[in-house]
C-alpha cells in the first residue's frame, strides 16, 4: 500500500469510530450497523443521535405494550 493508501485507509476507519456515553472507550462501528455493545461497559454505542432516540422510543412502546 502507497501512502495514499494508507492516509486514505486511516481517514476512514477514524471516520466510523464513536465514543461510549457510559466509559469514554472508542470503539468503531461497522456502516451496516445501528449501534454495537461496547467492549468494555457492556452498554450500547449508537452511531448518531437519531439511532438512539429510535431504539429509546421502541424499547419505551415495548414496555407500555407489557404493563
Amino acid at each position: 500500500m502507497t501512502y495514499a493508501e494508507d492516509s486514505r485507509y486511516f481517514a476512514e476507519r477514524q471516520s466510523i469510530k464513536r465514543k461510549c456515553k457510559h466509559c469514554g472507550h472508542t470503539q468503531p462501528i461497522h456502516i451496516l450497523l445501528d449501534k454495537v455493545v461496547c467492549r468494555w461497559c457492556h452498554n450500547y454505542i449508537f452511531r448518531n443521535e437519531l439511532d438512539e432516540f429510535k431504539y429509546r422510543l421502541r424499547e419505551k412502546q415495548i414496555k407500555e405494550k407489557r404493563k
